[in-house]
């Protein structure tokens, strides 16, 4: 009760602070009438509890009303798209469903930049739960990179994360964060509105503190200051260190295409050819996306049956029933509206196959690594594949998933919301993410000296095994 007390006291604290704050997002949007956002609000969580499987499974019924009620109090006038999204994303965050989510105003935030808005021009990093550190400066302004972010614009570091944090569903505060780190200058955009220069206070790492005037800069602007590298994002990707006899296969998302079907037979195909001993799966940057992408690339790790699931639970709604996902679609159709269909998940029994990688094989994992990357992860540990090393999964390896998503009539407001309850291979609900064999956190001096810790540990592991 505790918990949901402090809950309830952010949420509203933060919301009178945010609501003190004039702002303007540099976009035109028309305002909407206060009776129209308080429909929206109740065809949201009318929505919600139909569709969802548990809504309440982590924070009390009690609670959510609470903040709904004092909500509708605050829509007491026209608001925008954006200040309606800043009032009621909290209020669905505070379920702590990962996959239960009022989605960004991300198009709100492509209109600004195309018109040239301004952005902060710093990429940071989180660590020890609300320290911010300076991982670049595209601005050229000085800033030493490792420096901890004290303040912007007068507003402490540690308060704006907290502020910022009660935008995005998680069930893990380690998976908020690293959604946040990632988008800080959208979130910070949303959150505080925009601005043309930002007054920032650092601690270096020697230890001095620095006030500086940092000038926002256009997306454009970021996009030619980062380099190369950055700017070449890939799905996957792969590569071969010869060194250690050993194959690094990272994938970003889960996005199932079919180039990805031949991606991997060249893959180990070139682990075969090179007589590799050693494979590292890295998913740090994995947000999930289709577990055809996990069946696929676990096809080629074992030939031992597996399952990514030992039973998906699907909740029964009207929704549901219009999206014909389910595998018996007839079923589906028959059941009432409200009940459950539990089905338990069959083996995926792999065909033989050539090109079946035997040595060893290591999976990277992070706090960001969330959805069908956790259950990938889940699988490689429950069905011992391979050893884990990195950081406690930002997703919960038995969580609600598979997102139905639904549009708010009256302001348009995108929401997603999980239907489906599904449970890890070993059948446990311990709470938690897949937690590594080797558990192995970033440290703000990585961003100095440029190691990545987790991959040298597990290359240091290699060789001594070897």
């Amino acid at each position: 009760m505790a918990t949901n007390r402090r809950i309830v006291g952010i949420v509203l604290i933060l919301a009178l602070v945010a609501s003190s704050i004039p702002l303007s997002w540099g976009v035109s949007d028309e305002v909407i009438a206060p009776e129209k956002l308080r429909e929206d609000v109740d065809f949201l969580f009318k929505n919600l509890e139909e569709i969802h499987p548990n809504l309440y499974a982590y924070t009390d019924k009690s609670v959510i009303d609470e903040l709904r009620s004092d909500l509708n109090y605050r829509l007491d006038h026209p608001m925008t798209r954006i200040e309606f999204y800043k009032e009621v994303a909290p209020v669905v965050a505070a379920l702590n469903d990962g996959h239960t989510h009022i989605y960004p105003p991300f198009k709100e935030k492509t209109r600004y930049a195309e018109a040239g808005g301004l952005y902060f021009p710093l990429d940071i990093c989180i660590f020890d739960g609300d320290k911010t550190i300076a991982e670049r400066d595209y601005s050229g302004s000085g800033i030493p990179i490792g420096s901890e972010l004290l303040s912007v614009n007068g507003i402490l570091a540690k308060e704006i994360l907290e502020s910022l944090r009660r935008y995005v569903s998680a069930e893990r505060e380690a998976f908020a964060n690293a959604c946040i780190e990632r988008r800080f200058r959208e979130y910070l955009w949303v959150g505080y509105g925009p601005c043309d220069i930002f007054l920032v206070e650092v601690k270096t790492p020697e230890g001095m503190a620095k006030e500086l005037e940092l000038h926002g800069m256009t997306h454009v602007a970021i996009k030619v200051a980062m380099s190369e590298e950055e700017k070449e994002w890939k799905p996957y990707e792969y590569t071969y260190l010869e060194e250690y006899k050993c194959g690094l296969l990272t994938f970003n998302p889960f996005i199932y295409t079919e180039a990805v079907v031949p991606f991997l037979h060249d893959v180990f195909l070139d682990l075969k050819q090179r007589k590799a001993e050693n494979l590292i799966i890295d998913i740090i940057e994995n947000r999930g996306g289709s577990s055809r992408v996990g069946d696929l690339l676990l096809s080629y790790l074992t030939d031992k049956p597996f399952r990514q699931y030992s039973r998906m639970d699907t909740k029964v709604s009207e929704q549901i029933k219009k999206r014909e996902v389910y595998s018996d679609w007839r079923k589906l159709q028959r059941a009432p509206n409200g009940t459950i269909l539990s089905v338990k998940i069959d083996y995926v029994r792999p065909r033989w196959n050539p090109l079946r990688f035997d040595g060893n094989v290591w999976l990277l994992t992070s706090a960001y690594t969330f959805s069908s990357a956790t259950a990938f992860a889940a699988t490689i540990q429950d069905f011992k594949l391979g050893a884990i090393a990195g950081e406690e999964t930002g997703g919960l390896a038995t969580t609600y998933g598979d997102v139905c998503r639904f549009t708010l009539p009256n302001s348009g407001r995108e929401v997603g919301v999980s239907y489906k309850y599904c449970v890890r291979p070993n059948g446990q609900d311990a709470g938690r993410g897949v937690i590594p064999d080797y558990e192995i956190a970033p440290r703000p001096e990585d961003i100095i000296s440029g190691e990545d810790r987790m991959m040298m540990f597990v290359l240091d592991m290699i060789e001594m095994e070897g």
